[in-house]
């Protein structure tokens, strides 16, 4: 309403960016699109900038054209301009008041019974829960219900970003949704097959008393009855109310030390429903892509994990031959036992797409520059 020239057009794109990006966002949050978002929240980034270009062009536009501007409405803007910003600040003030920002006081670490992976092996918790409770890029599950996985527990800070689309994950969509429609009442040993060792329901934020009952999603009757009927999940007693927590009593670790025939006659993860595994023991506990631990002798290793012949096991320095395994993970088959190394060699092509990238960014960071030293002078 002030800038004139180039200073009312990157005033207008701004504010174009930043409606256009708050409509879809209220749009998807409400589901009216005819399509998905992976999440609401990346359109509040586009309108951020698109704001913060239009804040941009408005302080050029009072320095420039402001000042030009015979005495009227315009001037009395400006203040009413500076009282509307500090209104609008007024609640992320209030927020900031205990530092929390909305946040629950406590989390979830202090309440969850699960496991230490030294003991028994490594292993994988599933959540479900409202997208916003999940840990993580949450994929949909039924209704409004997400679900996702975290290695030894609690979720860190690399479980934050999303997942691959590959791999397990439409193998557990596949597992749950059966369980659902009723088709198996053995959910825990096809789970156990992928190393799912604990299911936690989740319909707050936070425990209790960190978050109040009434901020709790509630959980399908479908969901909770479902898990509740299947007979190798435990429902484990006196957690916190806020979650349900089941135990998989038919859970295989991560990393295992197997019998060479532990998935013979069973060709996918789906078998494990009537023919389960047995004889397993967790080897090589942790997080990371390189690994020690010690393999016993006459076993197989089995990684529960997306094959993929990079990943790669020494035993005491002998590399081991490898194979599929339940149609989807690796077994490693040693000679003999001793202190083993697994580890992921990156492949060649993946780290040359990595430095093809990062020259390209130098080149184009140094063209920049070139260019403004240029105009400068």
């Amino acid at each position: 309403m002030i800038g004139r020239s180039w200073r009312f057009a990157v005033g207008v794109r701004g504010w174009s960016v930043a409606l256009v990006s708050w409509g879809v966002a209220w749009a998807a949050a409400r589901g009216v699109l005819p399509f998905g978002l992976p999440d609401d929240t990346l359109l509040l980034a586009p309108a951020a900038a698109g704001l913060a270009l239009a804040a941009g062009a408005a302080v050029a536009a009072m320095e420039h054209d402001l000042r030009g501007a015979r005495f009227g409405w315009r001037q009395a803007l400006l203040p009413l301009s500076v009282v509307g910003l500090v209104v609008a600040a007024v609640p992320t003030l209030a927020l900031g008041e205990t530092g929390r920002w909305g946040l629950p006081r406590g989390d979830f670490e202090t309440v969850v019974p699960f496991a230490d992976p030294q003991d028994d092996g490594s292993y994988r918790v599933l959540w479900i829960a409202a997208p916003e409770f999940v840990p993580g890029d949450g994929r949909h599950l039924v209704g409004n219900m997400a679900w996702g996985a975290t290695l030894d527990g609690l979720p860190t800070l690399g479980d934050l970003g999303p997942g691959p689309d590959d791999g397990a994950a439409p193998l557990v969509e596949e597992m749950v949704m059966g369980a659902l429609e009723g088709d198996t009442m053995r959910l825990g040993r096809q789970l156990g097959g992928l190393g799912i060792r604990y299911i936690v329901l989740l319909e707050r934020l936070g425990p209790a008393p960190f978050s109040a009952p009434d901020d709790a999603v509630p959980l399908p009757d479908l969901v909770t009855d479902t898990l509740a009927a299947q007979l190798d999940l435990r429902r484990l007693e006196g957690v916190n109310s806020a979650m349900i927590v089941y135990a998989n009593t038919e859970w295989t670790s991560v990393r295992a030390a197997a019998p060479p025939d532990f998935d013979a006659g069973r060709e996918s993860v789906a078998d494990l429903a009537r023919d389960p595994i047995s004889g397993t023991a967790g080897v090589m506990a942790g997080r990371g892509d390189s690994l020690e631990g010690l393999v016993p002798d006459g076993a197989v290793v089995y990684l529960a994990q997306t094959h993929d012949t990079d990943w790669r096991l020494d035993v005491e320095g002998e590399r081991t031959a490898q194979r599929r395994a339940l149609g989807w993970g690796t077994a490693f088959l040693p000679d003999s036992g001793g202190e083993g190394d697994l580890r992921y060699a990156t492949p060649l092509d993946h780290r040359f797409a990595l430095l093809v990238q990062l020259a390209a960014l130098a080149t184009l960071l140094g063209v920049a520059l070139r260019r403004t030293v240029g105009m400068a002078r």
